[in-house]
């Protein structure tokens, strides 16, 4: 078989979108529940969480989100306090509810996960943000300060179910991989990894 040697040049960083990336919402660091009602998706968080159960089983009797809000507070504090106590005196944590906020969807096309209510067309409230004193737990938390942990832990989770999440693929002038990395969620985090030579290149021009 007759054949010839062709040489070609590659990218020696391709930066790609992470197709296999873990929910986010498995990750430790929530300060709390996002669990959402929706059929034609998943619950952020576990639907096996107890509290799951609750928002579907108030919703029926509350006429507005205000009254839905209070009824599972009401709810979830009877079911803290019947909870097994655990280490002594200490009662299920995670099952201690601070505070409620309704979750509101925008889907058009990409989908979008926002805090509080938003009216308009293609939105909808879809669920609700269960803050918990388990989550809270070890750090001093204002009402700003859970609000916009509340927003960033959204963000991040929408870019997940609409793919945004990236990885990237580093090799040598040879082709031999020198370095990678997965579940990023901004294209200048392989920034993080990258050698110094790197840091003045436009990695969008890497994306594939």
């Amino acid at each position: 078989m007759k054949t010839f040697t062709k040489t070609i040049q590659s990218p020696r960083l391709v930066i790609f979108h992470d197709e296999n990336a873990d929910n986010p919402r498995l990750n430790d660091g929530s300060i709390g529940f996002f669990l959402t009602k929706e059929k034609h998706y998943y619950s952020p968080d576990s639907i096996d969480n107890p509290l799951y159960r609750l928002m579907l089983d108030t919703e029926q009797e509350a006429t507005n989100v205000e009254e839905h809000i209070k009824l599972m507070k009401d709810a979830a504090h009877e079911m803290f306090m019947a909870s097994a106590p655990k280490d002594g005196n200490n009662h299920d944590e995670s099952l201690h509810v601070i505070d409620i906020y309704p979750i509101t969807c925008y889907e058009h096309g990409n989908i979008s996960y926002k805090l509080g209510k938003h009216e308009g067309f293609d939105y909808s409230c879809c669920g609700f943000y269960f803050v918990t004193a388990q989550g809270l737990e070890g750090g001093l938390f204002t009402k700003e300060k859970i609000e916009k942990t509340i927003r960033k832990e959204l963000e991040i989770y929408s870019q997940f179910v609409n793919g945004e999440v990236y990885g990237f693929t580093l090799y040598d002038e040879n082709g031999v991989v020198i370095e990678d990395a997965f579940g990023l969620y901004d294209v200048k985090d392989a920034l993080k990894y990258l050698p110094d030579e790197w840091k003045n290149e436009n990695l969008d021009d890497y994306l594939v």
